[in-house]
């Protein structure tokens, strides 16, 4: 009886271990403390993994929302190319958010091999939990049309120089004005850092330009987006063109233009 009161016990304090685990990477921003720094993209990879298959469902959708941020912040690195089987396999999980969820972190990593299973999610109906819907055909077939961007974006950037390669990113991003989300953006992101200081000067004028009006009206996201490139690429032209950003009405355009600067000023 003590034995298997002390086994019972084991086997709570290893689940209970577990859950902290998951829990302390699903509540920590990369970045916040040192500990996060600290740790790999590989080990954050595989305790999301874990966190898939935990018994707590908000850890289980936490890990999926997390999966979708490190696989567009880390663009064809493999090792989030490692948590496709489990997100698969949590494309069947009980909560619907779980499901939802999933389905966006496969399309952010990009794998064209899961579109079947994306495809049978965009059968299905949108299901009403409360006051929430979950719209599993749209995030499905959002997430099939990520992956098929990022292929035709390989494809098209392929054999072109450096400022073939910029234009055809540049009007990508342009693009993404019409849309109520900007897939592949990381991947751009670093396919224009790969191609460095001749593609600046199509960013400036990306700055400038004005878009049509759309239902979203986020655009003010994209320039935000396009100010951090401009300041990790480097080259003090892009400063006067920062400068007139910081008098935007726009807090996240200000801040970013000014991050940007200190960066370049700083060179």
């Amino acid at each position: 009886m003590r034995c298997g009161t002390a086994t019972k016990g084991f086997i709570s304090f290893m689940v209970a271990l577990s859950l902290f685990t998951v829990w302390n990477i699903l509540t920590v921003n990369a970045g916040d403390t040192a500990a996060a720094q600290d740790q790999t993209l590989a080990e954050k990879v595989d305790l999301l993994i874990d966190g898939l298959s935990n018994v707590d469902f908000s850890l289980r959708r936490k890990a999926a929302i997390h999966l979708v941020e490190i696989a567009r912040e880390n663009p064809e690195n493999m090792e989030i190319v490692k948590a496709v089987p489990a997100l698969l396999k949590a494309l069947d999980d009980e909560n619907e958010e779980v499901r939802l969820h999933a389905a966006g972190a496969l399309g952010a990593i990009g794998d064209e091999s899961v579109i079947p299973n994306l495809e049978k999610l965009t059968q299905l109906k949108p299901v009403h939990d409360g006051e929430l819907m979950v719209d599993f055909p749209r995030a499905a077939a959002e997430a099939i049309e990520e992956i098929q961007i990022r292929q035709d974006l390989t494809k098209q950037l392929s054999g072109l120089n450096a400022h073939e390669r910029a234009s055809v990113l540049v009007n990508y991003l342009k693009s993404l004005n019409e849309k109520r989300t900007w897939p592949n953006f990381g991947f751009v992101r670093q396919r224009i850092l790969d191609i460095g200081t001749p593609a600046v000067p199509m960013l400036i004028d990306l700055l400038q330009y004005t878009p049509n009006e759309n239902p979203w009206g986020q655009w003010y996201v994209i320039q935000a987006r396009v100010i951090s490139i401009l300041g990790d690429i480097g080259g003090k032209q892009a400063i006067p063109i920062l400068k007139e950003a910081l008098e935007s009405k726009y807090t996240l355009v200000k801040s970013a233009a000014k991050v940007a600067i200190e960066k370049l000023e700083a060179e």
